[in-house]
């Protein structure tokens, strides 16, 4: 039997809360807003670059029969 341990993100870093531009509108419904959306950015997920979780501790165990 084999067991396993790991730490995962061990430096704790997690984004800051607005880190994915117009989170509140994902299906740009109100893009073209002037009062609410002045620089007509639009709702895009791709420039996340980290986990939105912290420290991660694993453990398991694996038997071969």
């Amino acid at each position: 039997m084999d067991y396993i341990c790991g730490l995962r993100n061990f430096t704790n870093f997690t984004p800051p809360k607005y880190s994915i531009l117009r989170a509140n509108d994902p299906f740009d419904q109100n893009v073209n807003d002037p009062i609410n959306n002045p620089e007509g950015y639009t709702f895009d997920a791709s420039y996340m670059y980290a986990s939105f979780q912290g420290i991660n501790f694993v453990f398991g165990a694996s038997f071969v029969f």
